[in-house]
């Protein structure tokens, strides 16, 4: 017993008894009372009117009565009196049918020797259906039955609960020094899953049992649960409690309220005492990471829940949301390793707290050595020698004292995916860092500068080969995790460390490394930059200062040998701008990074990256998420500084500050160890953005002087600019204007057409449109900038064929546009022509470069037609014809077109005697439709036929019998590829037998059409031909193999009825493998290269064909086709010698079989003829096209493996249901269930991989 009455009858004396006792109660009755409703308010809220507590219970029992019941609770010194007073009080005021249904129940905190009598009296008047009074005795028993409150009350009170915590306390007492204090939410972050499994397992196991909880640590696992818990705030909470001692377990053992013990260490675990419904849950640790994997072998039980530290961005995010600067946010996420139990030494304000278990003189050679190197490969035998020259001891001494701390509680060192590695790095390095000798730091220090500095094998390699670099060995012999872990090394060190000299022998070993470092040297170390750089930041600046002022840097490579896309890509570069991102936050490197990135712009580059130099500059400088810690006065100077060194860079830095409409931004590289962040909050008042943009304005228009590219920049930005600033932009216009050449010119009176076209058509509406007066100006500066030749002001009305007008309605899109820019270009070319005649018309085709444009605007105006005929029949004669006379004859409309045509054969047949050839010419160059193809029908049959066979196609928008008889005409002068052409896109317009009398037509004159059909065309086709069911199905099927034939491996994929014939003919099928495979008895046969391609076709149509023997067209599958099916083809395969090819295919096959009616799979029958002893090759090809026909998979960087794992599941459930019948077919779909298995514990490894960053 922890409390007795005697204790409770002091306590009741006290000024907080009187809002705390009904807490008491509520808490008691919630224990041992299933209840429908509860109001029994505590706290400030006992002085308000009404019952101290009114309840409703379905059940009663010693405590709570049965049905409604009220109560009067009590603290005063004289309970009877009290009692009286109350009684009297609540009779008198609630109405007698209402008592009547009703039990009243008194409780005082005191001692009350006569509460039993006064109860039974009271009783006997009859005026309640009971009475029932309970003192501070009663209250002691109570509290004996329900041992979670007793342990909640005793530590209110103060009295020591021996081997026994409330989760409230325990989650207390374990965050009590922490400084910011860690969150219930943040200690669940990335484990919702984790909760809810928790949850789920009490509430499957109400008869008791044990949950085991595997963690980093065991206190992380135990405060996991306490936080689960409290969060839940469900009536698991009030039934917990957390044993700290063995004897904890004899007082749960004896409590039948308690339906939840935590051990708070895992050796209590062995103490245990069951219980019928008694849940013990057990916390373990290990740091072998795998172990945390669902069906992890690697540990001799198989834990219920697996706590996997929580992901960065939710460690981050939750640190934020604790109060702690973003800055250091990050880095503690790093340097805390995302462990919570780290972060709580880190932050522990006690000394005592601050102490890991694991830090023990019997693994000094691996803590100290690990604190320096960070991170190895346990396979890689350079890893191995390295790690052996670090420790001065032998590796296999090393990996065996390793192992042992791996195991440890809360180990620092944990095992990923065969990667050893520091689980807190800072911790691990502060910790013990005073054990590491001089001579071993001298000898990492010796294996930094070998193994950092070595040339990147990859780099000799062809560029298009480099990605293949890991297959052709041309990688380093030391793994990639360790090359990084040297580098995450030196920061580290260089930032932590406290002993004399060793920050400064970083410095120079970064120093030795990029210090006049030639090509080779940057592509080596292209990849640790960022963790250069932060080791040695002076020294880091320093050596690419000096290396830009070179004629041809040797830092360019790494631009030069970035590719952006493919295969082959590969951005080298960009882990340079993160090193200098990273250097930007503190204000006295601003400057010198930011001449450093404006000098990389001029390095060679190929467009196409997200990264780029000067993104990184306007990165750090941007006015409302500037990516360093410099006050915006700072960076103002800097940009200042810039100008007067790199004006380019500055000026474009400064458009980019003053970036017109919606922006975007990425955050910057942060440093990880240094705290040049710090204090950073990533908001930005008002005002200093302010002070931002009119500091860029002002250098900006200082920059521009009379240049029309940097006018133009301006003027863009129009509107983000004040009055003042858009009369200089102006000026600043005109000047170029006045001064530039006619190209300038041309582009800035672009420019101001756009500007004012979107001012009159989108300006005014959403968006608060220009003052007439800014507007006025602009359209001033447009007109006195006109230029006098007419070619010049004309041509950018005919430079697209569509035009946005610089005024209203302009849009291109709006209904009266189109008039409108078609009156401007008749106008226009009116005017032009003339002045010019035709040699102006030529010279604005020739200056828009657009002479279809001009063409069709041509027939509009008013011209010499008789001439034009001359002008056209003269180009024809000698093969000239500019692009605006092709232009004008396809533009011709129905009506006029035949005349204008015969009006020109005229002109060239009598003045130029044009030959049949030139006739043909013309006429193909007019559009192609019903008219001209009367004036071709007049022509001689030669011109006839040269007509027909030079169409390229009939156009789509004919309607649908003109083009019919266009295809028909086609068809019939033997131009199979127009014909092709002018049905692609048409499918639905002929029905199968015209499609397949074309392609057929299209195949056996081999047509160039053929080589233009692409797979959507050839998808189209097939299935305007499958949907036909009158059409010949042999006739159908011959098509298809054509296809598959011409079109290869992609093609085949959509021959489904060539597919169906395979899985429905077994002779047919058996006629393919023959083609395909090898007998049984190999023969050597030269193929010739026709063959060849029938055999890569035929292959291709197997290996697409995914149609089980069996199944209907309906999808159903009829078990006596498929036996009819399977034993003739196994028969004719046999005595055809294919008897290994065919059980080849056929496990391909069943592959695909649909499900039994009993949701297993594959049907009865397959599982029959996979069972067959002799059949080793069909469940071979069987497996393999299970996994293979499952395709691509996508998941989140951190999802593991839960796909594969319910697939596994999936299987396992299909082997189980058929291991009896036919255990062979069983041992197949077990194996496809372990090869999940495997899988997933691959993605799990990975995610853990991507979780730390490796």
């Amino acid at each position: 017993m922890l409390i007795s009455a005697k204790e409770i009858s002091e306590w009741a004396a006290s000024r907080e008894a009187q809002g705390d006792l009904p807490k008491l109660v509520r808490r008691l009755i919630g224990e041992c009372a299933k209840l429908r409703s509860l109001s029994m308010p505590a706290g400030g809220a006992v002085s308000e009117g009404g019952f101290d507590g009114e309840l409703v219970s379905d059940e009663g029992n010693t405590w709570v009565p049965k049905g409604g019941s009220v109560w009067e609770l009590s603290v005063e010194s004289r309970p009877k009196t009290k009692a009286e007073r109350d009684y009297n009080k609540r009779t008198s005021t609630v109405h007698e049918d209402v008592r009547k249904g009703l039990t009243y129940v008194a409780v005082t905190g005191r001692k009350w020797k006569g509460r039993k009598a006064w109860a039974q009296g009271k009783a006997a008047l009859g005026e309640w259906a009971e009475v029932k009074a309970y003192d501070a005795d009663d209250l002691e028993l109570w509290l004996e039955q329900e041992l979670s409150v007793q342990i909640w009350f005793a530590e209110s009170l103060g009295i020591p609960t021996d081997a026994l915590q409330s989760a409230d306390a325990y989650w207390a007492n374990w965050n009590r020094d922490v400084s910011p204090q860690i969150s219930l939410e943040a200690l669940v972050a990335s484990r919702n899953r984790e909760v809810a499994r928790l949850f789920e397992l009490i509430a499957t196991r109400r008869d008791g049992g044990t949950i085991v909880i595997h963690a980093d640590s065991s206190e992380e696992a135990v405060a996991f649960t306490c936080a689960a818990l409290l969060l839940a705030k469900g009536e698991e909470k009030s039934r917990s409690v957390v044993v700290t001692g063995g004897a904890g377990w004899s007082a749960v053992a004896a409590s039948t309220h308690v339906q939840i013990a935590i051990a708070s260490e895992t050796p209590l675990a062995s103490k245990v005492r069951a219980r019928k419904g008694l849940i013990a849950i057990i916390p373990i640790a290990t740091g072998d990471s795998e172990a945390h994997f669902p069906g992890h072998r690697g540990l001799d039980f198989n834990p219920d829940i697996c706590l996997q530290r929580s992901l960065p961005e939710d460690f981050r995010t939750a640190l934020v949301e604790m109060g702690v600067d973003r800055g250091d946010a990050e880095r503690l996420t790093i340097q805390c390793g995302r462990s919570w139990s780290v972060f709580r030494r880190q932050k522990n304000q006690n000394p005592a707290g601050r102490q890991p278990t694991w830090h023990d003189a019997k693994f000094e050679i691996v803590l100290t050595t690990m604190a320096l190197a960070g991170a190895y490969v346990e396979k890689n035998a350079t890893d191995q020698s390295l790690i052996e020259s670090i420790a001065g001891v032998s590796y296999s001494t090393f990996a065996a004292e390793a192992e042992r701390l791996i195991r440890q509680d809360d180990a620092p060192i944990i095992r990923i995916n065969g990667v050893i590695k520091a689980k807190a790095p800072l911790e691990l390095f502060k910790v013990n860092e005073a054990g590491i000798s001089e001579e071993m730091f001298e000898r990492f220090l010796t294996n930094v500068k070998t193994e950092l500095g070595a040339k990147a094998p990859e780099f000799d390699l062809p560029r298009e080969e480099r990605w293949l670099a890991s297959i052709k060995g041309a990688v380093r012999p030391i793994s990639g995790a360790f090359f990084r872990a040297l580098a995450d090394a030196l920061p580290r060190i260089a930032t932590l460390t406290s002993r004399d000299g060793w920050n400064w022998k970083i410095t120079q070993s970064v120093k030795n490394l990029v210090a006049g470092a030639a090509r080779d040297r940057w592509l080596a170390i292209s990849s640790i930059l960022p963790q250069l750089a932060e080791a040695a930041p002076e020294e880091f600046l320093s050596a690419l200062e000096a290396d830009l002022q070179s004629p041809s840097p040797s830092v360019f490579a790494l631009f030069e040998e970035s590719r952006p896309s493919g295969m082959n890509g590969a951005c080298v570069f960009a882990s340079l701008l993160w090193a200098l991102e990273t250097l930007a936050w503190a204000p006295n490197r601003l400057l010198r990074v930011s001449r450093i990135l404006a000098d990389l712009q001029k390095a060679p580059s190929e467009h196409g990256y997200g990264n780029s130099p000067s993104r990184s500059l306007l990165n750090i400088y941007r006015g409302w998420h500037p990516q360093t810690s410099a006050s915006v006065d700072q960076r103002n100077r800097g940009i200042a500084a810039l100008a007067k060194t790199h004006p380019d860079q500055a000026f474009d830095l400064c458009m980019g500050i003053l970036h017109r409409g919606d922006d975007f931004a990425f955050s910057s590289a942060h440093p990880h160890w240094r705290d040049d962040d710090a204090g950073n909050a990533g908001a930005v008042l008002r005002e200093d953005y302010a002070g931002a943009l009119r500091r860029a304005t002002d250098i900006a228009f200082q920059l521009a002087g009379s240049s029309p590219d940097r006018a133009l920049e301006l003027f863009e930005r129009y509107r983000n600019f004040g009055p003042d600033d858009r009369g200089a932009v102006i000026s600043a216009l005109g000047l170029a204007l006045a001064e530039g050449a006619a190209s300038d010119i041309r582009k800035i009176r672009k420019a101001i057409r756009r500007k004012l076209h979107w001012e009159y058509n989108y300006g005014g509406d959403k968006i608060q449109a220009l003052p007439v007066q800014d507007i006025d100006l602009i359209e001033k500066l447009y007109r006195d900038s006109e230029p006098a030749d007419l070619i010049e002001r004309h041509q950018w009305l005919f430079a697209k064929g569509y035009c946005e007008l610089p005024e209203k309605e302009g849009r291109w899109t709006s209904d009266g546009s189109f008039p409108k820019v078609e009156a401007r270009r008749r106008e226009a070319l009116q005017e032009i022509f003339d002045q010019r005649g035709l040699d102006g018309v030529s010279a604005l085709a020739e200056a828009a470069g657009n002479g279809i444009v001009v063409g069709s605007v041509l027939s509009s105006i008013e011209m010499d037609r008789a001439a034009f005929y001359r002008a056209i029949a003269h180009a024809f004669a000698h093969d000239d014809v500019p692009e605006y006379m092709t232009a004008w004859l396809s533009s011709l409309r129905e009506a006029e077109a035949g005349e204008h045509l015969r009006n020109i054969l005229a002109v060239g047949l009598s003045e130029y005697a044009w030959s049949d050839e030139v006739i043909v010419r013309l006429l193909l160059a007019a559009r192609c439709d019903p008219v001209i193809w009367e004036v071709v029908n007049r022509q001689a049959t030669a011109i006839q036929e040269a007509y027909w066979k030079g169409v390229y196609c009939v156009p789509l928008w004919l309607e649908e019998g003109h083009l019919k008889r266009g295809v028909k005409l086609l068809i019939q002068h033997r131009n199979a590829a127009g014909a092709l052409r002018s049905m692609l896109h048409n499918e639905r317009n002929f029905d199968a037998s015209e499609i397949g009398e074309i392609l057929e037509i299209n195949f056996s004159l081999r047509s160039e059409a053929l080589k233009e059909l692409h797979l959507h065309n050839i998808t189209e086709l097939v299935n305007a031909l499958e949907r036909d069911p009158d059409f010949d199905r042999q006739r159908l099927l011959r098509l298809e193999f054509q296809l598959s034939v011409a079109f290869g491996q992609f093609a085949a994929e959509v021959m489904s009825e060539l597919q169906r014939e395979l899985a429905t003919d077994p002779d047919q099928l058996l006629f393919v493998i023959q083609k395909v495979y090898k007998p049984d008895q190999p023969e050597s046969l030269d193929k010739t290269l026709e063959e060849r391609d029938l055999i890569t076709a035929f292959g291709n149509i197997l290996f697409y064909t995914n149609l089980t023997p069996g199944v209907e067209r309906d999808g159903s599958f009829s078990e006596p086709k498929a036996r009819e099916f399977v034993e003739r083809y196994l028969g004719s395969a046999r005595d055809a010698g294919y008897t290994r090819a065919a059980q080849l295919v056929l496990g391909k096959l069943f592959a695909f079989a649909p499900r039994n009616n009993n949701g297993n799979w594959p049907p009865s029958f397959v599982c029959e003829v996979l069972d067959q002893p002799g059949h080793e090759e069909m469940r071979g090809t069987f497996e393999i096209e299970v996994l293979n026909k499952r395709g691509i998979t996508s998941r989140s960087p951190y999802d593991g493996g839960d796909q594969e794992r319910a697939l596994a599941r999936e299987y396992k459930g299909y082997a189980e249901a058929c291991e009896i019948e036919y255990p062979l077919a069983s041992r197949t779909l077990m194996k496809i269930s372990e090869y999940y298995e495997r899988d997933a514990l691959y993605h799990d490894r990975d995610a853990e991989s991507s979780k730390e960053r490796f």
